[in-house]
């Protein structure tokens, strides 16, 4: 979105992250045309599959290598398969779960069908809305990321009978690992991105796979006792715990640890970068007041967005020289054009020379490593950052930096994306269902400038974050004890 530190051309990763397993790619202006769902929601077979090939070449004009991480000939045949068995009279939810399932193929976490829209207009909304959501109503708990299966980490309020541990075997008569299964080849990314995310947003996804509130849930047995059976209501997102700092905090919070540890929990980059910058003075003011021996950034659930944020936040913790990433291969294509023409003024100046350019270009852009400007209560004392699978998009290059720079030291498990990755993502509105698909147009070459890596980005100390009891933090502890075998408060 912005260039990095003020150098043209760098530093920007337009706003995309996975959640509830689609591939949400916009800033806070919501920029782009409104859904096509306005006209209803039934469309014909033809209008389908006409909406499919049109997805499938846009992504195609978007994206410098769709094909990286898959089989194009794989492709084309689920392609067959899945608009032979389309309906006559699809729904435009048809199109959109058989798109997710299509561009969940690409195996790329940028790659995939835009949220779905909150309102839906026309005769036939009212049946189709009830007969894909039900009641609307989501799944009462939140489960562990890291496990292989579906084990319960928190609670909403008001639940009875279901705990933090629970391990749940079936659903709705489904079994857990099918669920999973079917959620995963929905879902954009990685095997390790697809794993992540789907145990993370699983509770507002069951819906793609026609589970729906009440839920008749199935409880593995455990030591205090044998398998139960639960029924569960649905229950509004509000009634969910806040683990994570969300939209009405910038997804950025602060508070102090027992033992004089600071801890700042980030979770996404879509703010505007001088509100940002201002909670961050405001953060850091309180930090320089409290002055703790140490200072935890947990990033592990961060999705990503604009890469300055990262720029804004270690210019608070250190004054080495870096840069955030080596270099960035820009395609040039009509369909980005056409996307960026859409912002607003304010964000569309930075989209001017590449809007400019004739379509088929390829723009090459090296970023020279410089130091960050002087930031008001920069914090001196020992630094971990906590990472895992869940560090994703521009999370992943800030990570990466710190890495490679040595900025502070990266603790838990590694990125499930590798840190060349392909940002600066572009959409395209579909033309008869209105549906968006998004795809990256950019590689982003890692920190070090090795364009040959495959690899994550990996933690200093490693730490195994899958236990048993999902009420512990085994990554947030071991920064815990390094902080606490280091010096005093920072002066």
């Amino acid at each position: 979105m912005r260039s990095s530190r003020g150098a043209p051309w760098a530093g920007t990763l337009s706003a995309c992250f996975v959640v509830a397993g689609l591939t949400g790619c916009a800033t806070e202006g919501n920029h782009g045309p409104a859904h096509g769902f306005e006209q209803g929601v039934g469309m014909t077979r033809s209008q389908a599959v006409e909406d499919v090939d049109f997805a499938l070449g846009a992504l195609a004009d978007i994206h410098p290598d769709l094909y990286w991480r898959s089989d194009r000939a794989e492709i084309a045949r689920q392609e067959k398969e899945l608009t032979d068995g389309l309906p006559e009279k699809p729904t435009k939810f048809d199109l959109y779960i058989l798109l997710s399932k299509l561009t969940a193929l690409f195996n790329d976490g940028h790659v995939g069908v835009s949220a779905m829209p909150t309102r839906l207009e026309g005769p036939d909304a009212g049946a189709v809305l009830r007969g894909y959501f039900g009641t609307g109503r989501l799944f009462p708990a939140t489960f562990d990321p890291y496990a292989d299966g579906l084990r319960v980490q928190s609670v909403a309020a008001k639940t009875a009978g279901l705990m933090p541990g629970d391990v749940i075997t079936r659903i709705n008569d489904v079994p857990a690992d099918e669920l999973l299964r079917r959620l995963e080849a929905q879902s954009p990314g990685s095997i390790a991105t697809k794993h992540f995310y789907v145990r993370d947003e699983i509770a507002d996804m069951l819906w793609q796979v026609g589970v729906r509130a009440p839920f008749q849930v199935e409880l593995a047995a455990t030591g205090g006792g044998g398998a139960r059976t639960l029924m569960l209501p649905g229950v509004k997102s509000g009634e969910f715990p806040d683990p994570l700092p969300g939209r009405s905090e910038s997804w950025i919070r602060y508070r102090l640890l027992e033992g004089n540890i600071g801890l700042v929990e980030f979770s996404g980059m879509t703010e505007d970068p001088k509100r940002f910058e201002a909670r961050l003075v405001d953060i850091f003011k309180r930090i320089a007041s409290e002055k703790p021996r140490g200072l935890i950034i947990d990033i592990r659930h961060n999705v990503g967005g604009d890469s300055l944020l990262g720029d804004l936040l270690l210019k608070f913790i250190t004054r080495k020289p870096y840069r955030a990433f080596a270099e960035r291969h820009w395609k040039v294509s009509q369909t980005c054009q056409d996307w960026y023409g859409t912002y607003d003024a304010e964000q569309g100046k930075f989209f001017k020379t590449y809007r400019a350019m004739p379509a088929g270009e390829l723009l090459v852009n090296p970023v020279a490593e410089d130091a960050p400007d002087a930031a008001p209560y920069p914090y001196a004392g020992p630094v971990a950052v906590l990472i895992g699978p869940g560090t994703f998009s521009s999370a992943e290059i800030l990570a990466d930096a710190i890495s490679t720079y040595h900025l502070a030291t990266l603790f838990g498990e590694p990125t499930s994306e590798p840190a060349n990755l392909y940002g600066e993502v572009c959409e395209a509105s579909l033309p008869h269902s209105g549906i968006r698909v998004a795809a990256p147009s950019a590689l982003f070459v890692r920190a070090d400038g090795d364009t040959k890596s495959s690899g994550p980005v990996k933690p200093d100390i490693p730490v195994n974050e899958e236990v048993a009891d999902p009420r512990t933090d085994p990554a947030l502890d071991a920064a815990r004890r390094w902080i606490g075998a280091r010096s005093s408060p920072a002066s």
